[in-house]
């Protein structure tokens, strides 16, 4: 086999490999394969739900104690916001709240009351981190 012709042999392999691989992008950017993703993480959550929720609060320095409390079962025990004791419309305006500070889970709330909270942990912080440059260039 001569140059030209493993060239056009490798030519045709890889047009191949790239219509698989855009068909590929087109079916997991379908809205079948999101709605199949979504369930399948709801369900391996449901079954694993204390190694991942940790893994994925663990990540962004969220600390939850597990001798205390379950936090799936809280969140399946939790109808009402712990701020503004409004209902649930839906599963997505439960929010968890955390100290930005510490890391650690308060409760869930709504999704408003969380906002807010949010924005009240981040001026704490900015307020910490000025009197603590004050301090430090004070020296």
């Amino acid at each position: 086999m001569d140059k030209k012709e493993k060239k056009r042999l490798y030519d045709i392999e890889y047009r191949k490999r790239r219509g698989v691989i855009e068909k590929e992008k087109k079916r997991k950017e379908s809205k079948e394969y999101k709605d199949k993703q979504k369930v399948f993480l709801r369900e391996r959550r449901v079954k694993n739900h204390k190694n991942i929720k940790y893994n994925e609060w663990s990540k962004m320095g969220i600390k939850w104690d597990f001798k205390y409390q379950d936090p799936y079962q809280m969140y399946l025990e939790n109808e009402n916001c712990t701020l503004c004791n409004k209902t649930y419309k839906n599963s997505s305006d439960k929010q968890l709240d955390h100290d930005h500070l510490s890391g650690h889970i308060r409760n869930f709330v709504c999704r408003a009351c969380n906002s807010k909270m949010a924005k009240y942990d981040n001026q704490r912080i900015r307020l910490c981190l000025e009197i603590h440059r004050y301090h430090f260039m004070k020296s």
